[in-house]
């Protein structure tokens, strides 16, 4: 399982934040068969890569998936290659629990009553969970087992696909929760002057047994487990059960936190030194961290969908010379939005955050600063957004609109200390490094918060402490990471959400990104579409969204327009190649077709029909959503989308709807311009 939760880690920084996906296959020894990891939105889904390497070998294996699947895009591909039985085979349930000896397992409630020692009991629920060297309900064909780290925290996707997986006769475990409600049996199963005592256990057994999984040590009987060696054995790796939760948790904590608290998740970082100095009396800080401390920022930014600094950094930068552009700097990778929070717009009209050839830049501001500066950014392509009042938990709420999974704080101490007081900050890496510097005035990580005893003071949870070349990098939570447990065990029995229902019970239909309801209508989406070229010949392509960047070049009489369009169709994702596109198209205008603004809505439908045309999940999920305005709820394009306060054109859910009519053969789509949007607000 841990495994599944590193290769789910892997694309980090080099794809923009998404849920992250790893899938492992291992037969009942432990050897791994197959394995896989979702690159980035719209790719190949983990479970599908691993079954693919596994092949014949996944018969009676078990998958392990750190997070449970999404199957945003309607289609169900995740747990089809879960359930989809080997060739010549058919699926059986042997609905029987047992050890892979034959033995009948133990019972844990007769066992209890005999008020085994602590220890025995914990191993006792392990073992009635499963944790053997054999397999539970083996099936004879396809995958026989799903251990499943945690239930996807999202309420339109959470489980949904344990639900289906267990339909179709897999045994499913889930980390943490099938235990949950043995723990149960085992305090039960003790008389009222020993209840005390049970409950002890009780806890015991759920901090401790997290999760099911199948162990390369092999118990063979009920005796051997109990025996000392054995017992160290299984409790060693109740420990890493544990662990193996833990990665789970953490390699998805953007979105746990996401879900959890409706913000991005926000990580705080700074560099001090040994005195806890930011910089000099004077501002200058130039450089008080490593090389190899700023290497680790540039990964952090990379993992993030924004960078956010105040006005006084950019002042203060600018002062010194240092201007920096606030990018992830590694070649090909993904590149964070940079967001300037300034209440006065006191800002140097010369600084490279104003340059968005590459990367997109948010100034926030309170309505009604300086009017003419406004103008000069968005001449410039920056844009501006105003708040009432500009605070941190605004702007958070903002970029949770934006569909933002992750957020890092590189502010001074003011803004510090107004983010970690709104609450807005769920983790902190500070980077100390053995330099002093001094100065009574010199300034500090976070400013005042009104605390004046250190009982009042913020611990941090789940602390680590890293060697970074010289320096000493501090990282740990100033909130835990959210428990996707349920409070009921049997949320299998919970009906999910349904998106056509809530929260869409008005005639407006958002989408945007691909893991939201509705995903399947974003570009972006894994659906290979085939369409012909310049010759007629047709060309598979991996999304709409590779087809519709390389048209851009299409028929330009130049070799290097040439292979732009074939640099566009192999490209990894389609974040990948809406990047390459934009950057051409801004960097080699003279590539691009001239008649490209008459042609590219023409271009963007027929790619449109041939997806929701092949694949008929997809017409249905759009016929559903007939008398509904769709709108693809992208804040900044203007265009294809609605935009932040609707002034979009919204071209991409117009031409959804145009669909939508011709295959109800009607001849005409609502007027989207006269509907009325929440609080006022039209498209």
């Amino acid at each position: 399982m841990k495994h599944a939760a590193d290769l789910a880690d892997k694309s980090a920084g080099f794809t923009s934040p998404h849920p992250n996906f790893g899938c492992v296959i291992a037969t009942g020894s432990g050897r791994v068969v197959g394995e896989g990891f979702l690159y980035a939105q719209g790719t190949k889904p983990a479970e599908v890569q691993a079954v693919e390497a596994a092949g014949e070998l996944c018969r009676g294996a078990t998958a392990y998936l750190n997070l449970e699947p999404g199957d945003c895009h309607g289609d169900h591909t995740a747990v089809s290659a879960l359930v989809k039985p080997c060739a010549g085979h058919e699926r059986q349930n042997t609905g029987q629990n047992a050890f892979h000896d034959g033995e009948p397992r133990p019972s844990c409630s007769v066992l209890a009553h005999e008020i085994i020692p602590r220890a025995q009991a914990i191993l006792l629920v392990v073992l009635e969970m499963g944790v053997g060297g054999g397999s539970v309900g083996e099936v004879q064909a396809g995958i026989g087992r799903v251990v499943i780290g945690i239930r996807h925290p999202l309420q339109h996707l959470r489980s949904n696909a344990i639900r289906t997986l267990r339909s179709e006769g897999l045994q499913v475990d889930v980390l943490g929760e099938d235990l949950r409600t043995k723990h149960m049996e085992v305090a039960d199963s003790f008389d009222v002057a020993e209840q005390g005592r049970a409950n002890q256990l009780s806890l015991e057994i759920k901090s401790l047994c997290r999760s099911v999984s199948d162990s390369s040590q092999s118990f063979h009987s009920f005796d051997d487990i109990l025996c000392p060696p054995r017992m160290n054995v299984a409790l060693n790796f109740v420990d890493a059960l544990w662990e193996a939760l833990k990665s789970c948790l953490l390699v998805n904590a953007p979105l746990l936190y996401r879900s959890a608290f409706r913000v991005p998740y926000s990580v705080l970082k700074y560099a001090m030194t040994l005195d806890g100095k930011t910089a000099t009396t004077e501002g200058h800080a130039k450089w008080i961290s490593s090389n190899e401390s700023r290497t680790r920022v540039f990964d952090l930014r990379g993992r993030s969908d924004a960078v956010i600094v105040g006005g006084n950094t950019v002042r203060l930068d600018e002062l010194w010379q240092i201007d920096p552009r606030l990018t992830a700097r590694h070649g090909g990778g993904h590149l964070p939005m940079r967001i300037v929070m300034s209440r006065t717009l006191d800002l140097p009209e010369v600084a490279n955050l104003w340059d968005v050839a590459e990367v997109h830049t948010i100034v926030a501001t309170q309505r009604g600063a300086k009017r003419n500066f406004q103008k000069f950014l968005a001449s410039k392509g920056v844009e501006v957004v105003e708040f009432d009042i500009l605070n941190p938990n605004d702007v958070m709420g903002y970029l949770y609109d934006r569909g933002y999974l992750s957020i890092l704080w590189e502010c001074g101490g003011a803004l510090s200390a107004s983010a970690i007081s709104s609450g807005v900050i769920h983790k902190v890496f500070a980077f100390v490094a053995p330099k002093i510097i001094g100065g009574k005035n010199a300034p500090t990580p976070v400013g005042d918060l009104g605390m004046v005893e250190m009982t009042q003071s913020l611990e941090l949870s789940d602390v680590c402490y890293e060697q970074v070349g010289p320096d000493m990098l501090i990282s740990g939570f100033l909130q835990p990471v959210p428990d996707p447990t349920p409070v009921i065990p049997s949320v299998d029995e919970t009906s999910a959400i349904d998106p056509t229902l809530s929260p869409y019970e008005s005639s407006i239909i958002f989408f945007y990104k691909t893991w939201d309801p509705y995903g399947s209508f974003s570009n972006f989406s894994p659906h290979p579409i085939r369409m012909p070229d310049e010759d007629g010949d047709y060309i598979t392509w991996s999304s709409v969204e590779h087809y519709y960047q390389a048209n851009k070049f299409v028929g330009m009489d130049d070799p290097v327009a040439r292979n732009c369009v074939e640099d566009i169709r192999a490209a990894r994702s389609p974040e990948e190649a809406a990047r390459m596109g934009r950057k051409i198209q801004g960097q080699r205008p003279d590539l691009v077709r001239s008649d490209w603004e008459s042609v590219k809505i023409d271009v963007m439908y027929k790619a449109l029909k041939c997806k929701f045309s092949i694949y008929p999940h997809l017409s249905y999920m759009l016929l559903e959503t007939a008398g509904s305005i769709l709108v693809e709820a992208s804040p900044h394009d203007l265009f294809w989308g609605g935009g932040r306060d609707g002034e979009g054109l919204n071209y991409l859910g117009r031409l959804l709807m145009q669909l939508r009519s011709e295959f109800l053969g009607e001849t005409s789509v609502p007027n989207e311009r006269s509907v009325t949007y929440p609080e006022g607000e039209t498209i």
